[in-house]
């Protein structure tokens, strides 16, 4: 039996992204304990039976000294649970995670034999070229550089050039790497859209979009096609907008703003749903105009997985989803001319929704389905 750590910024990025894989450790007999920050998803985490360790920590924060006393608590979390593997997730517990096993290591013989893995979906703000993450880079890669000199380090990406950029910035050395496929879904859990059921039943054509709420996920570019499209033909195009604001990352989408957009009609604002696979199963095709640091977009694997059309922007992170032409488009960045007429094309050609939703489906059945992930994270573990 393994100890097992899974150590994130955000009790959300456990449950979305590693929740079924710790389940199948613990059904494999290993002991497994979350350790992230209080929210919502912690009752759940205790309902199943996992063991919870609090870590203090702003995600948002900048400030040198709570960044100080967040990296010194994860340190004797650490030190005190001793365990045979540790998987962070996402910038700060990759980071203050392999410091202190990189310290543990030269100072007090700690954590000699551990196995940890530092998974990047996506390498996010910092890595953007925004004025404030450029300065952070320069105290950030020197960081990660000692943090992750360390054989007991394997670093994950869910793309080929989130890898690539690191080794280019002599992040990590290439053997130390790996890409590996952290957005997987429960096929079975998935309905089947109505586009591959036929039971599509009347003449609306009902676009969505469901994510974080954040300006560089296209949230405008969605907005300003829907206002073409709906000074067109207002009957028929219905504009779903799925998500809350993630008020703990920059650029996010402020409430007031969802809130005159929903009420002039222009988009439908949701707001949080738990419900995802139920309304992607009832629209008629999935938008995601993302120019962000995209690991692989989980809303697209989630309508591919349905069922669905996929509209979504030219970068590797989505044609990991979308091959254009087949099972949906790609556009370019920022476009939001070209995201209306790629929509009033598609819904104009019936033929060409149901084989693109078909093709969509084939491909998540193939390559997104938890079983044969999970596998490979298990492998990577040594287990």
């Amino acid at each position: 039996m393994k100890r097992i750590l899974f150590v994130s910024n955000w009790d959300w990025v456990t449950y979305n992204f590693r929740y079924d894989l710790a389940k199948a450790l613990k059904e494999l007999g290993h002991q497994v304990i979350i350790v992230c920050p209080s929210g919502k998803y912690i009752d759940q985490f205790k309902e199943d039976d996992f063991e919870w360790i609090e870590w203090k920590l702003d995600r948002r924060s900048l400030n040198i000294f709570k960044e100080i006393k967040s990296f010194r608590s994860l340190f004797k979390i650490l030190r005190d649970e001793n365990p045979d593997i540790v998987h962070h997730d996402t910038i700060k517990p990759n980071l203050y995670g392999s410091l202190s096993i990189r310290l543990l290591n030269k100072f007090s013989k700690k954590l000699q034999n551990v196995t940890c893995v530092n998974s990047f979906m996506g390498i996010g703000y910092v890595f953007s070229e925004k004025t404030v993450a450029k300065l952070l880079r320069m105290i950030v890669i020197p960081l990660f550089r000692y943090a992750f000199n360390n054989e007991s380090v394997t670093v994950t990406f869910s793309n080929k050039s989130d890898r690539e950029r690191f080794i280019e910035y002599k992040i990590v050395e290439p053997k130390q790497t790996e890409v590996l496929i952290s957005e997987f879904v429960d096929i079975e859990k998935f309905p089947k859209g109505k586009l591959l059921n036929g039971n599509k039943k009347d003449n609306s054509f009902k676009v969505i979009l469901a994510a974080r709420l954040l300006w560089d996920k296209g949230v405008q570019e969605f907005v300003d096609a829907a206002k073409r499209l709906k000074k067109q033909s207002d009957d028929e195009f219905e504009f779903l907008l799925a998500g809350e604001p993630d008020e703990g990352a920059p650029n996010f989408v402020p409430i007031p703003q969802l809130k005159e957009w929903d009420e002039s009609g222009i988009v439908n604002w949701l707001g949080y749903r738990e419900d995802i696979p139920e309304l992607l199963a009832e629209s008629d095709v999935a938008v995601l105009p993302t120019f962000y640091n995209e690991g692989m977009p989980r809303f697209l694997v989630e309508a591919a997985t349905v069922g669905l059309p996929i509209i979504t922007t030219d970068i590797e992170a989505c044609r990991l989803v979308v091959k254009d032409g087949e099972n949906g488009y790609l556009i370019n960045k920022k476009d939001s001319k070209q995201l209306a007429e790629k929509l009033l094309f598609l819904q104009e050609n019936k033929d060409i929704q149901r084989s693109m939703a078909a093709r969509s489906r084939e491909k998540a059945v193939k390559e997104f389905d938890k079983s044969k992930n999970i596998k490979n994270w298990l492998k990577l573990y040594n287990l």
